[in-house]
This record gives structure tokens, C-alpha cells and sequence, in this order.
């Protein structure tokens, strides 16, 4: 088998593993609860998010101390709610990041995603034996993404920027997974980077449900403060951080 053929092979894998083609493009929108947990800092992070495709989304961590920052997408704008900083429009990175979170359907479309897509070695990874899969965009950020036999997927290792001359790399893996009608995810994701360790634990996760607008409405004054930040329309940024 050439190459080429291995890579779409695993990567209809990967969609089978979640549910198939079919089921993927039936799911409108999605509501997770959870917990966040920083061992090395003692806290533990209640979290929520709402996504309704393709441009909504709705997050919410309660801290400790300080309270709930909240963030909030709507179509190419956004917002965030700090207890301390108060309220401020997004950056465009931050609407990138959010954007991807509201495309329910990316994984159907990884190839249109990224500039290049090529086998890596497989490797063995906490016992578990892994094949790889190397993403480059085009911007040449590299993403190292590495699959159980079955399809899951098993861990994503990605480049994050640190500032204009520094870098690290982010890992994330994802545990068990169970299934809510007919989509398959992991209950239970591992990030791992120089900055610090959290396990995300998915106590609830809705699929398809109405979900209230009000999560989505920006303040009249974070729309005024963006269009006098850039006073022109917005534009996608080639770069993206996932």
C-alpha cells in the first residue's frame, strides 16, 4: 500500500472510531460539563462549554478564589469576562482557537485543514503501540498525532508559541472512551506541557439539544471597543493555534 493510501486509510479510521461520517454530520451542537484538576496547584476547575455549529461558542471556568472567566463567540467576534479585568473583545488568535472548537465537522475535513498530512513512526507510548500521522499547515506548524489500532485517538503533540523567540511543545492524550448517542469521545484528557499538568474529566456531555442564545450575545461595548481596535473587516489568520 502506497503512502498516500496508509494516510486516508488511518484517517478514515479515526473517523469511524468517533462514530462514522454519518453520524458526525447529523451533530449540530454539543454541551460538555466538567472538571479540570492542577495537581501541582491544588485547585479543581469546575468547566463548561456550548458549541452550535459553525460559529457559536460558550466556555466557562469557575476558579477558585476569584470566581467564573467566561468567554463567548459569535460568528467572527468574541468576548471574555474576567471577575478581576472585567470584560475585553477577543484577539483574533483567540477567535481562530474558537472557531475551530464551533467547526463540529473538522474532522471530516483534516486534508482541506492542513497543507500536508504524511506517516510518521510508530511508536510505543505508555505501553500502548502506536502509528503517527504528521500534520503540517500552512504557516509549517507541525502537529504529531498518534493513533491506537482501533482509531482512537491516542495523543497530540503540537508547538506552542511562548512569545516572538521562544516555543514548547503541548501534549495531549485521551482515555477512556465511552459513547453518547452513537458518537464516541474520551472521558478523560491529559494536558501535559513545561507550564504545568491538568487532567480534564467529561462528567456530562449533551449532543443535539437547543441551546439558549443568551450564551452567545456580545455586549454592545465589546463590539464598539473591536471595531475601534481594527477598523476593518475581519479576516482569518493562516496561523491557528488548536
Amino acid at each position: 500500500m502506497e503512502e498516500d493510501e496508509k494516510v486516508e486509510a488511518m484517517l478514515q479510521g479515526y473517523v469511524n472510531s468517533q462514530g462514522g461520517r454519518e453520524r458526525l454530520l447529523t451533530i449540530t451542537s454539543i454541551e460538555v460539563d466538567g472538571i479540570m484538576k492542577l495537581e501541582s496547584q491544588g485547585l479543581r476547575i469546575p468547566m463548561a462549554q456550548k458549541v452550535q455549529a459553525p460559529d457559536k461558542v460558550y466556555t466557562m471556568q469557575d476558579f477558585p478564589v476569584f470566581g467564573e472567566i467566561r468567554n463567548s463567540l459569535n460568528g467572527n467576534q468574541g468576548w471574555e469576562w474576567h471577575p478581576i479585568a472585567g470584560e475585553r473583545p477577543l484577539d483574533y488568535t483567540e477567535v481562530d482557537e474558537l472557531l475551530d472548537d464551533a467547526n463540529l465537522q473538522r474532522d471530516l475535513n483534516l486534508r482541506d485543514e492542513y497543507s500536508s498530512i504524511r506517516l510518521g513512526p510508530p511508536e510505543i507510548i505508555e505501553d500502548i503501540q502506536t502509528t503517527q500521522l504528521i500534520f503540517t499547515d500552512e504557516a509549517g506548524k507541525v502537529e504529531y498525532w498518534y493513533f491506537k489500532s482501533n482509531g482512537d485517538l491516542f495523543q497530540k503533540i503540537h508547538i506552542v508559541s511562548a512569545g516572538p523567540e521562544s516555543e514548547f511543545e503541548a501534549t495531549e492524550r485521551y482515555y477512556d472512551f465511552e459513547e453518547e448517542e452513537g458518537f464516541r469521545f474520551p472521558r478523560k484528557i491529559r494536558y501535559l506541557n513545561p507550564a504545568y499538568e491538568a487532567e480534564l474529566t467529561i462528567t456530562e456531555l449533551v449532543i443535539n439539544r437547543e441551546i439558549d442564545q443568551c450564551y452567545f450575545v456580545l455586549p454592545i461595548y465589546a463590539e464598539e471597543m473591536a471595531r475601534l481596535a481594527k477598523d476593518e473587516p475581519y479576516e482569518r489568520s493562516s496561523t491557528t493555534v488548536d
